[in-house]
């Protein structure tokens, strides 16, 4: 923390001194721009998005349409809303004059902004597999994650769940398949794509090793405060991102201010979740009659009718004789009639709120986004709820200096979930007790999942902030600074009481987890466009620094159910332990690309990262990638009102992925008292050694060897894409065929006993996946009218 407030001061010193310095001569040529957007019934059009391409400077419409912008006369500005067709004109055709919108209830038009390595690029402008979803599909459902509504928006990208429990961390995302070698259940056991939320980076593979709560990342994410979700798939595109973008990469961006009066806007959804319909079993009096008549057959079938009048007249045969359960109905012990399924099953109840506050004026503008979502498990004593909030800041100081500042902050609670060290009932209707043995209050509550005396919770506190700080000078050069802090607090609390521990003595558990995540990030942007020939290149650079941390404690046998907490055990029933771990990145990369007559463009990009985890003979590794387009629909002998566009694209790239494991380089020491003794574990040692001449010491770890050789895992990709518009934006075709090579995957090999270590991670495994995308996106009716779309 002291080491990124040094480094964020340092940035922000350096950034003062340049602009004093700077000369207002280096600037280019900016003129006024004015104009006005509505809709096509003349309706004054408020908060559009207004951006000049070149330069990058935004600003937004005011309460009656207007706008005011500086630009140079030979840029184009962008002209964007939610719910309409984004619209790219030069600056002559917008000047001083009415700009109308077009209805665009799917938003899936080629002139939409993606946000991909480091800068933002048209989508027909793309030459690698990209994809966006549609931001209103995820508007206003009433979940516990993102997830359940990411399901099928985009081709390739797979939503993985394994449990139901709400807000359970046992799901995630994959990008063209799961690749992962892990058996896990949780997030490691995933090939997971680097998730980047307003600039900050975040990869769900560190935080499963080192999260107390296991609590799911996605419902730290409101779907009501997204603006744009953008999905890199193949290796050219998420080169730009190096060692992290093997498994593709997902950049989400939230709302921004809209300049202008203070506005509210208020969701709200209630939902109710119905229990499963239950399966017919017998119950009580129904169940002795049936077992009885099963029991006649069987008898009857094995041994005779007279074998089964002898068993019924209480007589042994054969070793068989009548149960008392099925017998002795008037003994308390057998004549119950309990309905564990209404036990454990209920219905389930869960409810929304989201309220978003913006504004602002002609220097920036700001926008509050507070969330909450409730609900109530279909299992008797699961729940989950969490509240967020998201803010921003957007500044405008003076016309070259842009200043993007957002917070988010994330509360989740979950209960129930756990059930180590309890006594356990089976679940499955086919597995159920039987109803007729008499149950306990305790066991009854137990069941349902109210037993009060059993307590957990746990807690996330997740908290986000980013600051970028954007310079433009010398008319063709963009400076972006960047600077973000991640925070991941997780808090379990947990207690099973005597009546519910499977082996009658109390349980407690206390389990403490922190996540720290610094990235700062330095790019210098250069475009030029001469006559026919587009030229634009970036050079940047990019540290992060990770501190990870975990302490927990437990005890058994405590001096009473109504202490949850540990107070009072003895000293010998309790344990406990403590991890550190930090890790560092630093990375370089640069980005050139050269376009010919808005129909042809070729790009590069190179990517060399360096990384605290991998062994001394491999920390480096380069990461390039090669892609090129050709639009053949705007060569002069390609005219038709049917097809409207159409681009065939190419790319080839290699990105790299990191193992989870922050110690893989390394041996590690252990206590002597911690050496197992186990006769079943034959790499053991058989004899229970606890000190050396009277003291505990350390020794080598005996389960793994050190392997300075560990490399990067790699994965080579090729991709061959083909977008085609048909009849003036009614009708899209996106394909992608892609081949993946992934190489030097992490695996872990068993040793022979005499080789003095039970195992060792190297780079073993190679992996080939092939595939084909295609997603069809229509309008039924001309594009003007609402709810027209339709897509596959």
């Amino acid at each position: 923390m002291r080491c990124s407030l040094v480094i964020l001061s340092i940035l922000r010193s350096v950034l003062l001194i340049f602009l004093s310095v700077l000369p207002q001569v280096m600037f280019g040529q900016n003129e006024i721009i004015k104009g006005t957007i509505t809709d096509q019934a003349g309706k004054p059009l408020h908060g559009v998005t207004v951006a000049a391409i070149k330069s990058g400077t935004t600003t937004m419409t005011s309460d009656d349409g207007s706008f005011t912008i500086n630009a140079v006369a030979s840029d184009s500005l962008m002209i964007s809303f939610v719910g309409y067709l984004s619209q790219i004109l030069p600056v002559s055709e917008v000047h001083n004059r009415v700009i109308k919108l077009s209805a665009d209830e799917l938003g899936t038009g080629l002139s939409e902004v993606v946000v991909m390595g480091y800068k933002n690029v048209l989508r027909k402008n793309v030459a690698g597999a990209v994809a966006s979803v549609n931001m209103q599909d995820l508007q206003n459902i009433p979940t516990s994650t993102v997830l359940d509504v990411l399901a099928g928006k985009v081709a390739g990208m797979q939503t993985i769940v394994r449990a139901g429990v709400p807000g359970g961390a046992t799901g995630g995302l994959v990008i063209r398949g799961n690749s992962s070698l892990s058996a896990a259940d949780d997030a490691s056991g995933l090939s997971n794509p680097l998730y980047i939320v307003d600039g900050v980076p975040m990869s769900l593979s560190d935080l499963a090793g080192f999260d107390a709560t296991q609590n799911d990342f996605f419902a730290t994410l409101n779907p009501n405060d997204f603006e744009s979700i953008d999905v890199l798939k193949d290796a050219a595109a998420t080169a730009i991102y190096g060692a992290r973008g093997a498994n593709g990469v997902i950049i989400i961006k939230t709302k921004r201010g809209r300049k202008g009066k203070t506005r509210i806007a208020y969701n709200g959804a209630y939902g109710v979740n119905l229990k499963p319909e239950k399966l017919k079993v017998f119950i009580g009096e129904a169940e002795r009659e049936e077992k009885l008549r099963l029991y006649e057959i069987s008898m009857r079938t094995l041994f005779g009718d007279q074998a089964w009048i002898d068993v019924r007249n209480g007589l042994e045969v054969y070793g068989y004789m009548q149960p008392p359960v099925l017998t002795d109905k008037n003994n308390p012990a057998f004549n119950g009639a309990y309905d564990y399924q209404a036990l454990f099953y209920q219905n389930g109840f869960n409810q929304r709120h989201d309220i978003a506050i913006d504004g602002g004026n002609e220097l920036g503008a700001y926008r509050i986004g507070l969330g909450y979502y409730d609900e109530k498990g279909i299992l008797s004593g699961i729940g989950f709820k969490w509240f967020s909030v998201n803010s921003s800041v957007v500044s405008d100081i003076g016309k070259y200096v842009h200043n993007d500042f957002v917070m988010n902050f994330a509360l989740l609670d979950r209960r129930g979930g756990s059930t180590d060290r309890m006594r356990t009932f089976p679940t499955s209707p086919t597995q159920l007790p039987s109803s007729l043995y008499y149950r306990t209050q305790q066991e009854l509550d137990l069941l349902s999942g109210r037993l009060s005396d059993v307590y957990q919770k746990n807690g996330t506190y997740q908290l986000r902030f980013s600051d970028a700080l954007r310079i433009k000078f010398l008319k063709n050069f963009t400076w972006d600074n960047q600077g973000s802090l991640f925070i991941d607090l997780g808090r379990k609390q947990y207690f099973v009481p005597t009546t519910a521990a499977y082996n009658s003595l109390s349980y407690a558990q206390s389990w403490n987890s922190e996540n720290f995540s610094f990235t700062g990030s330095s790019v210098l942007s250069y475009f030029k466009e001469v006559n026919d020939h587009e030229i634009a290149g970036l050079l940047g650079t990019e540290m992060k620094k990770d501190r990870q941390s975990t302490d927990w404690v437990d005890a058994e046998d405590g001096p009473s159910d109504y202490i949850k907490v540990i107070k009072g055990y003895k000293k010998e029933s309790i344990n406990g332990g403590s991890d550190v771990v930090k890790s560092n990145m630093l990375s370089y990369f640069a980005n050139l690309s050269y376009g010919y007559k808005d129909r042809y463009k070729i790009e590069g990009v190179i990517r060399r990262d360096g990384h605290s985890r991998f062994g001394a003979d491999n920390k480096w590794a380069t990461f390039p990638s090669l892609s090129t387009y050709w639009i053949f629909t705007r060569e002069p002998w390609m005219k038709s009102d049917v097809l409207t566009f159409g681009k065939l694209r190419f790319s080839y790239g290699r990105a790299g992925q990191i193992d989870p494991d922050p110690l893989l380089q390394y041996n590690s020491f252990i206590a002597i008292n911690n050496i197992g003794s186990g006769i079943g574990n034959i790499y053991s040692n058989k004899l229970d050694v606890k000190t050396y001449n009277g003291k505990t010491v350390l020794i080598s770890d005996f389960n793994k060897i050190a392997n300075t050789s560990l490399s990067w895992s790699t994965s080579e990709e090729v991709n061959y894409g083909l977008d085609l518009e048909f009849f003036k934006e009614r009708l899209y075709i996106n394909t992608n065929l892609y081949s993946r090579y992934e190489k030097g995957l992490i695996f872990t090999s068993a040793l022979s006993p005499f080789m003095g270590f039970n195992s060792i991670r190297s780079n073993l495994v190679d992996m080939i996946s092939n595939g084909y995308e295609l997603s069809i996106m229509g309008y039924l009716f001309p594009r003007t009218i609402l709810f027209s779309g339709i897509g596959l």
